[in-house]
């Protein structure tokens, strides 16, 4: 699950994973676990973690889950790495890390920042919040591109209405 900071990724995957089918892995929670304080001051900045950082990180979680129930991944990839990492990796059948489908959920910067405001969390100050909007118009929209070339389903979710309402779609 995929989307500019705001559009409701954790809340989306929060409401799928009640049913029961799914489990929920945030990277972003992930990251800010991280005991590493290097970490921390990156996602603080806004900017992404070097993948030689994110990508272990990730991998070993996926792998500790397991496949069942399925995995939904908020905010990964964030890099033609990470993207490419996990593409090489759904080519080679391991049922972790078969994707399914990108669900990219859609907002505007501006009802984003409303929210991110609302929001309050620590890295969701002005600066921070620019920098994410950033990468997530130079890196993230060009990794969606690439998935469906792959052959990988992208679903468009409008993520501008209540979390019902953009549940329901």
């Amino acid at each position: 699950i995929t989307g500019v900071a705001g559009s409701g990724k954790s809340t989306q995957c929060q409401m799928l994973v009640k049913s029961g089918e799914f489990q929920w892995l945030s990277v972003g929670e992930l990251l800010r676990a991280s005991e590493d304080q290097r970490v921390h001051d990156v996602v603080n900045s806004g900017s992404i973690i070097n993948d030689d950082i994110t990508i272990p990180l990730v991998e070993a979680e996926i792998l500790r889950r397991g496949a069942s129930p399925e995995i939904l991944i908020d905010g990964f990839p964030r890099s033609k790495t990470q993207a490419d990492w996990l593409l090489s990796m759904h080519n080679t059948d391991q049922p972790e890390f078969i994707i399914r489908c990108i669900v990219h959920i859609t907002l505007s910067e501006e009802l984003a920042l409303e929210r991110l405001h609302k929001r309050g969390r620590g890295d969701d100050y002005d600066a921070a919040i620019a920098k994410r909007f950033e990468v997530y118009e130079d890196v993230v929209l060009p990794i969606i591109s690439t998935f469906d070339r792959e052959g990988i389903p992208v679903i468009e979710v409008d993520g501008s209405d209540t979390p019902e309402e953009v549940h329901a779609r």
